[in-house]
């Protein structure tokens, strides 16, 4: 299997931090009908986000999660300054779609090393 180069991959992650983040701070071209329709889409997004940083991250894949949060965090932050509703709730759907991708990835890397169980 052919992968990309790793310098591409990472400029494909920081171009989506860049479009999500500025998606989220403009005007709301789409009204979403639902009450709480938008957590969709912020889990969605950085669920999405998430697995580009884990494709991208050599080691220490945990930063990258932390940065993600203080991402949303700080979309928050702008939206509430720019006249958006900024929400609790949306950071708490970000966190979710990190840890979605983080809970499979952790769990499919760790399940080969684990020792053989013993037998009777």
């Amino acid at each position: 299997m052919v992968r990309p180069p790793l310098a591409l991959m990472r400029a494909a992650f920081v171009a989506a931090c860049l479009v999500a983040f500025v998606a989220a701070i403009s005007p709301d071209p789409l009204p979403i009908e639902s009450q709480g329709g938008d957590k969709y889409l912020h889990f969605t997004t950085f669920y999405v986000l998430e697995l580009l940083a884990l494709v991208t991250a050599r080691r220490k894949r945990i930063l990258p999660a932390i940065g993600l949060v203080m991402l949303g965090a700080l979309i928050e932050v702008v939206q509430g300054m720019v006249g958006r509703d900024a929400s609790l709730w949306d950071l708490v759907a970000d966190t979710l779609g990190i840890m979605a991708a983080i809970l499979p990835w952790a769990l499919a890397h760790r399940w080969p090393n684990l020792p053989p169980r013993a037998t009777r």
